[in-house]
């Protein structure tokens, strides 16, 4: 990726939802939200839009690439779509949820979509229907699919994380009910760090202890949002545990995930803050947000 300086992408004048970075080479970069669009940038210099990915029919909550071959998106609209980039169609698209669905994974041969329906849903892409269906007590807002397809991980607005085990086929609560609901989940490449983006925009580091327990290692926070702002943060913890990220309607900051002291702060350059997102190689950071507009930021040391 040839960015060694902050690069604005004016994707549109509606609010931005979610962003991401493709993995593996690090070519593209896709962002999308309320104008049901996703929109797919060259990394590389002059960074032109790329494609534009048209199907959802309501406003689009998550995207999560696969390589730099598949995106898959969820919407309010109750579908998930599996994208082919190459080509620019819909390779797949899910319609089993009942309600919203905020969030999304994918992995080699799974994916996964989670909403206000309080159902976790995982579906095998070699076949038509999903595989795994896991009904919880109240919406969720998150899903991840851990490293080696072995379990997922998944909570919502109780603020608990659980994990649930394909292989047992049982579950297991590793971070117990917060006070605040939860937004979204990140874990490093290592497993030894869970992050908890929760409500209130605050955000929780677990690292995991020699027993398999979870424990709190920082409580970090920003300053509290205003009463008037109703939006939420999804936050990220970078793929080599080094640092996390969050932001707010004025404010990206970056911690040290080791010491929980401010690596960098910055005024946001998309208005309020949805989404914050590392690259693969931890290298660089990807935002977007109310004002129609994403970044991508290089790291210095």
């Amino acid at each position: 990726m040839q960015i060694s300086k902050s690069i604005i992408f004016n994707a549109n004048s509606k609010p931005l939802y979610t962003c991401q970075i493709s993995q593996d080479d690090e070519t593209l970069f896709a962002t999308a939200g309320y104008d049901k669009n996703i929109y797919v940038y060259e990394t590389s210099p002059p960074y032109n839009l790329h494609l534009t990915l048209s199907s959802h029919t309501n406003y689009i909550t998550s995207l999560k690439w696969k390589a730099e071959a598949y995106i898959l998106s969820t919407s309010v609209d109750t579908t998930a779509i599996l994208w082919n980039v190459a080509t620019g169609t819909v390779d797949r698209k899910f319609k089993s949820h009942k309600n919203i669905v905020h969030c999304c994974d994918i992995s080699d041969n799974l994916a996964a979509t989670c909403g206000d329906d309080a159902h976790l849903l995982v579906w095998d892409r070699r076949v038509k229907d999903y595989v795994l269906t896991l009904q919880t007590q109240c919406p969720l807002t998150a899903c991840l699919i851990r490293k080696d397809e072995r379990s997922i991980l998944f909570g919502g607005i109780d603020g608990s994380v659980t994990e649930y085990s394909l292989q047992n086929q049982a579950y297991a609560r590793i971070i117990p009910k917060q006070p605040v609901g939860l937004y979204y989940i990140n874990e490093a490449e290592s497993e030894a760090l869970v992050a908890v983006s929760q409500m209130d925009n605050s955000l929780l580091l677990y690292q995991k202890a020699p027993n398999g327990d979870y424990k709190l290692q920082h409580a970090l926070r920003q300053d509290p949002k205003p009463a008037e702002d109703t939006s939420f943060v999804k936050s990220d913890l970078a793929p080599n545990g080094g640092l996390i990220s969050s932001g707010n309607s004025e404010t990206l900051t970056v911690w040290e995930a080791s010491t929980g002291r401010v690596f960098r702060s910055m005024k946001s350059p998309v208005g309020s803050i949805s989404q914050v997102a590392f690259s693969r190689t931890s290298q660089h950071i990807s935002l977007c947000g109310s004002n129609g507009t994403a970044c991508i930021i290089p790291l210095g040391s």
